[in-house]
């Protein structure tokens, strides 16, 4: 009895293959393949420094996460829960005046409006 050592990559049930060797035919057939893919057992997610909170997390079998807070300003949010704020924080707050003296001091992009 000759042994051999024979590379087969299986695809699913039924024949694979013929392989011929030495003129000796073979058939391989499978019957039944069992693969178990990687699986998730948990998934999580944190805030970080970002101001954000996470209730819910990490998930083990099933649910929903609620991502919850002010974004900060560092990472790309407006630090604030309201118009006002948000435009002090990003430095968008401007100053609009008025008089009948000529404009001095003020900020880039300040308004001064000059009448007589």
């Amino acid at each position: 009895m000759s042994s051999y050592n024979i590379s087969v990559q299986l695809v699913g049930t039924g024949v694979v293959s013929t392989i011929s060797e030495n003129e000796l035919d073979y058939t391989l057939n499978v019957v039944n393949v069992i693969y178990t893919s990687p699986s998730v057992t948990s998934v999580g997610v944190s805030g970080g420094a970002t101001g954000l909170t996470v209730s819910n997390s990490p998930i083990t079998t099933s649910g929903v996460m609620t991502i919850g807070g002010i974004l900060a300003v560092a990472s790309g949010g407006t630090g604030a829960s309201n118009t006002g704020s948000a435009r002090s924080n990003l430095d968008a707050q401007k100053t609009i005046t008025s008089g009948t003296a000529a404009p001095s001091g003020g900020s880039d992009g300040d308004i001064y409006l000059q009448y007589t």
